[in-house]
């Protein structure tokens, strides 16, 4: 059902970086959110929690802890 309005809405396949930074100067959105991938930190040089020998969890194992998860447990500290 059309409502005889025409709009001017993009399809993301058409949305440019130059609508997001001119978007943002001008407050148009309001609300944003931001996803991203589980090694973000990495190449800045925080280690990831799974690779051997470097990973977060691989060098939990001096702390003997239960589980690795365990080392962010309030219950733990």
């Amino acid at each position: 059902m059309e409502d005889g309005n025409k709009t001017n809405k993009q399809t993301p396949s058409e949305f440019k970086r130059s609508d997001l930074i001119n978007g943002l100067k001008d407050k148009k959105f309001t609300r944003i959110g931001v996803m991203t991938g589980a090694g973000i930190s990495v190449s800045a040089g925080i280690p990831d929690f799974r690779s051997p020998k470097t990973g977060l969890y691989d060098n939990l194992k001096e702390y003997n802890l239960p589980f690795p998860e365990a080392i962010f447990a309030l219950e733990y500290f």
